[in-house]
């Protein structure tokens, strides 16, 4: 009993590293017979597949981008699951999204082996917070509609685990809300003759017929601030972009933009810029300097807000791993 209880041990070791293997091989074997993906290290395992069909889905750490290697071996006629209206994928955490192109994998066979590749978004909240797709997610679903079946892929927890311990940005991303202070604000307005209305929100700020959208998020040593303002006033608003300055502390961080040309914004205009900065640690808040945005009320120039715009930290909910 004992020497079989060994016997068995040692298959089952010889199985794992063998099962180990092939799963290195098809991934080494796909990166070199396509080198143009190489960039695609990750690989999700298929639930189950229908007998006609092989398909992988790989993944890239870096870009957060998938792509599903399929060759089908059916002999049904007049039907076509080569093209971008045939297939979609679902993130688990995030959306739904159609093929963004199909590429021949085959040049001896290329009406039955394509490479599928998705631009789609991990993860909504985060992908709202900063405009970045977000961390790839455990699994991932293709639906094949001329089949009408739907082919499920999960990667290696473990594998997964030390993806996000090198690659992922949502754990180490911080976001920002924005605030000022309503009552000087609202006074600063009728004092100098704006309307009164005034409505602040975490992104978004609308007085006096100005909307201004600010999302802000840090990652590393890179700071960024999408800016969106759409001037619904009767008065002219003056931006100014190299006065979009960040204050933290005694600091100081002036955007790395090339384009410092004075923006005149009259009814109906709109401002959209994302600005970066690069602050040489993690920033907690900071404010936006208010001279930034000018109004111009009978040729005379004020700033739009009475404050320094703040921007801190957000405490936002973490990806449920």
């Amino acid at each position: 009993m004992r020497y079989i209880t060994v016997i068995l041990l040692a298959t089952s070791l010889l199985y794992a590293c063998q099962h180990s293997g092939e799963e290195m091989d098809s991934r080494q074997a796909f990166q070199q017979e396509h080198p143009e993906f190489s960039g695609y290290s990750l690989e999700y395992e298929a639930v189950s597949l229908p007998d006609n069909l092989h398909a992988s889905l790989f993944a890239n750490p870096l870009s957060g981008k998938v792509l599903v290697y399929l060759t089908y071996t059916g002999e049904e006629e007049n039907i076509s699951i080569f093209s971008h209206d045939a297939l979609s994928i679902t993130a688990s955490e995030g959306g739904r999204a159609p093929v963004k192109e199909m590429v021949p994998a085959n040049s001896t066979n290329s009406n039955s082996s394509f490479i599928a590749l998705f631009d789609l978004v991990n993860d909504r909240w985060f992908y709202k917070e900063t405009g970045l797709s977000g961390d790839l997610c455990p699994s991932y679903s293709l639906e094949i509609a001329p089949l009408n079946q739907a082919l499920n892929f999960e990667i290696d927890e473990a594998e997964y685990k030390l993806y996000l311990d090198k690659y992922g940005m949502e754990k180490s991303a911080t976001l920002y809300d924005v605030a000022i202070d309503t009552v000087v604000q609202r006074n600063y307005q009728i004092n100098n003759g704006m309307a009164s209305f005034l409505h602040t929100d975490v992104h978004e700020l609308s007085l006096a017929g100005v909307n201004l959208h600010l999302q802000a998020y840090q990652i590393g040593d890179s700071l960024k601030l999408a800016v969106k303002l759409v001037n619904h006033s009767n008065y002219e608003l003056l931006i100014q972009p190299d006065v979009f300055i960040i204050k933290s502390g005694g600091q100081l961080l002036q955007p790395g933009t090339h384009n410092t040309e004075m923006v005149h914004l009259r009814k109906g205009d709109r401002f959209i810029r994302d600005f970066a900065y690069f602050p040489d640690q993690k920033i907690a808040q900071f404010v936006l300097l208010k001279e930034a945005i000018q109004i111009i009320m009978d040729e005379n120039t004020s700033n739009l807000f009475a404050e320094n715009i703040r921007l801190s930290e957000q405490i936002h909910p973490a990806r449920n791993l």
